[in-house]
């Protein structure tokens, strides 16, 4: 996959009726802003993370681990138990509208 990535800038992963693409641009790019390495991440805004605890492409402990990080007193973290990554069934809306409506909220 490096060396096609490295040729054609990008690769794709087609897993079920959605395709992940990977782009050099993508990779390099995170190299440059990693922050989970860190011990804190400096940001003080309100912050939502929602996970599905049923992603196979990000663990659900993840989410948890990058709240701890962030310095923001307003930090929400929502599991969603039968939820997969791509959060489209009507109660992962309802947690997302939720969210939102939070993060707008002056």
């Amino acid at each position: 996959h490096k060396e096609y990535l490295d040729k054609y800038g990008k690769v794709e992963f087609p897993t079920g009726d959605f395709t992940y693409i990977i782009t050099k641009n993508m990779i390099e790019s995170g190299y440059r802003n990693m922050l989970l390495d860190k011990d804190t991440i400096p940001f003080d805004g309100k912050v939502r993370l929602i996970q599905g605890m049923r992603d196979k492409s990000l663990d659900w402990s993840v989410a948890p681990m990058i709240a701890s990080k962030i310095t923001s007193s307003d930090v929400k973290v929502v599991l969603l138990k039968e939820s997969n990554h791509r959060l489209s069934g009507d109660e992962d809306i309802i947690e997302i509208r939720k969210a939102l409506t939070e993060l707008c909220a002056i």
